[in-house]
């Protein structure tokens, strides 16, 4: 029963991906308002981003206590990852595409620690997803400040099971050996 489930999560999660790349080729869809706060960013996640990329509650918590200003400039990365990297991810656009579209934004998609290092920070840089532990492998970088009014990061990594990206905090930096 369990993997008859599973099977038609897949199917259905295909059958909605083919379904958004179609409505996005077609050029018939609505414009996504963009937030200036995140009081409502949960329910704007749900609505502008579900089957694409997941705002982990940790994500949702960071981003509402922060005290980054440029929130628009937040919303606009969570589209970024949703529109063009796991469109990359799932061969729908050239990896070139998502990286003109980081350029536009002045933003840098970079590994963040690899290996030993990655454990130095305790759990900071682990959630739980789906049951199982994942590592915090990607964080997108850019307005490269240590004042959190200023500097954003948002820190994530792909889920190749659901296909979609998994953003566990943002929009302000992790603990890294600088901070």
């Amino acid at each position: 029963e369990v993997e008859r489930k599973s099977e038609e999560v897949l199917n259905l999660r295909a059958r909605v991906q083919y379904l958004e790349k179609a409505l996005l080729d077609s050029g018939v869809s609505k414009a996504t308002t963009i937030p200036d706060t995140f009081v409502e960013l949960n329910k704007w996640a749900v609505e502008s981003l579900s089957g694409s990329v997941v705002l982990l509650p940790r994500a949702l918590k960071a981003a509402q206590k922060s005290h980054f200003e440029d929130v628009p400039f937040a919303y606009r990365a969570l589209l970024l990852l949703k529109d063009h990297y796991v469109r990359m991810r799932r061969g729908e656009i050239t990896r070139q595409s998502y990286e003109l579209a980081l350029a536009e934004m002045g933003l840098e998609d970079l590994p963040c620690f690899a290996g030993d290092r990655s454990g130095q920070f305790g759990d900071e840089y682990f959630v739980r997803f789906n049951g199982v532990r994942r590592e915090l492998d990607h964080h997108l970088k850019g307005k490269n400040s240590r004042d959190p009014r200023y500097g954003f990061r948002l820190y994530f990594f792909f889920d190749e099971e659901t296909r979609q990206a998994v953003v566990g905090s943002f929009p302000e930096h992790l603990t890294t050996g600088a901070t």
